[in-house]
């Protein structure tokens, strides 16, 4: 009877728990708990990081609204000194009549003569502005006989430049960027039939700020150089010469020509 017992409470041999097959499970389990805590942050320090970008967006924010209201401040003040002294003097500022007429008159020659001086200020630089211009127009004239002679339809590729100037805004800082960025290259030439060949990208560059189109030009003309300085191949020597040139018909003497026509003398 007590061996039928004790028959009963073995287990299979098959069935019995192997120790280490439970530690592994568990390692697994700590693994993964382990790897989803490392990649998810907690809340709080998403919240941190949260609090500390809005902090920043809030002093930049500020700090540019305390930027455009001190400019803003000072144009008014400027304005109002202007208007105060535009008004000239006041009646109650003076002891007699003729001391306020006095005074007054002073004060409208004053403006007359600042507005004369504006005036002449404005004509002397678009004096100079012309001037400068025409030199400029000169020195790509010099050039352009240079390029046309390589290039015959240089002057095909130059009207094409006066055309774009007649369609777009002249006044703008874009164009007289793109004029200036041109006509002051000592390679203006080359860039004037460059953009007259590609007049897409002048109507590009209108939409970019002045310093980028600047920026832009110098790109294009250190690429001109670049390619203008490369050294040319070298023309293949006539076949049967042996790397020689080879002689016109008319530049060879009798026997030459003979032993050209491969007649023996």
């Amino acid at each position: 009877m007590t061996e039928e017992l004790n028959t009963g409470a073995e287990a299979p041999a098959g069935d019995t728990p192997n120790p280490s097959d439970s530690q592994d499970v568990n390692t697994d389990v700590q693994v993964e708990q382990e790897a989803e805590t490392q990649a998810a942050p907690d809340v709080e320090t998403l919240k941190r990081e949260a609090d500390k970008k809005q902090q920043r967006i809030d002093y930049l924010t500020k700090q540019k609204y305390q930027q455009e209201k001190a400019i803003k401040e000072l144009l008014d003040w400027k304005a109002a000194q202007e208007q105060k002294s535009d008004l000239g003097p006041k009646p109650e500022d003076f002891e007699t009549e003729e001391a306020y007429q006095d005074a007054k008159i002073s004060h409208l020659a004053e403006q007359k003569l600042q507005a004369r001086l504006k005036e002449q200020e404005a004509l002397t630089k678009k004096s100079q502005i012309e001037k400068t211009r025409q030199e400029l127009q000169a020195k790509a004239e010099v050039q352009a006989r240079e390029v046309e002679r390589v290039k015959p339809d240089y002057r095909q590729k130059e009207q094409v430049l006066v055309q774009f100037a007649n369609t777009v805004d002249t006044a703008t800082p874009q164009f007289q960027a793109l004029e200036e960025g041109i006509f002051k290259s000592d390679n203006v030439a080359e860039l004037i039939y460059h953009y007259g060949d590609n007049p897409d990208e002048l109507f590009q560059l209108m939409e970019k700020h002045p310093y980028e189109i600047l920026r832009e030009i110098v790109r294009v003309d250190l690429s001109l150089k670049k390619s203008e300085a490369a050294p040319k191949p070298k023309p293949p020597a006539p076949v049967g010469s042996g790397g020689k040139v080879q002689k016109e018909l008319h530049q060879l003497d009798g026997k030459e020509i003979l032993k050209r026509l491969g007649v023996k003398s």
